[in-house]
């Protein structure tokens, strides 16, 4: 599975003549998880519904959402585009040592080509990877220091 972003004029979206808006992804809820854990499992959705991620579906395999619009981690990686996966994995691992909170369900991470694949060597590209953070970020304090030793009892 993998995302691919391309520029809308708007949120409008027609599907089958119908009228249709895109929004954001939203994270299933505690009691929609708790439903599908019963075994059952809930039909898929068709064109013009919305998925249990909050997501307007196109066709069985495109959904439509708005991008991350909100604070994100971002570096850069120059290389082959298979070096993109573990500048991932180090972008999560910053932001998990530094108390930031992400959701990869609902605002995964994205990357923008820096550099055109046709005038650049393959080993030479340019990429920018984000990770979409939330308002909620914990507080990076230093760590307690550690209490003093006693004082040694006088003789």
């Amino acid at each position: 599975m993998f995302d691919i972003g391309v520029p809308v004029s708007s949120a409008a979206l027609k599907i089958d003549g119908k009228d249709y808006t895109i929004g954001p992804a939203v994270p299933p809820s505690v009691t929609e998880q708790a439903a599908t854990e019963d075994g059952a499992e809930p039909a898929a959705p068709g064109p013009g519904q919305i998925d249990r991620k909050g997501n307007l579906v196109v066709a069985p395999t495109v959904v439509a959402r708005n991008g991350y619009a909100g604070k994100a981690l971002a570096t850069t990686w120059t290389g082959s585009p298979a070096g993109l996966p573990l500048t991932r994995l180090a972008l999560k691992a910053y932001a998990m040592s530094m108390g930031y909170r992400f959701n990869e369900n609902t605002n995964r991470y994205f990357d923008v080509m820096l550099t055109d694949p046709a005038t650049v060597a393959d080993d030479e590209q340019q990429f920018k990877v984000y990770l979409p953070i939330s308002d909620n970020v914990a507080a990076n304090e230093p760590a307690a220091q550690p209490a003093a030793a006693p004082a040694p009892a006088a003789q």
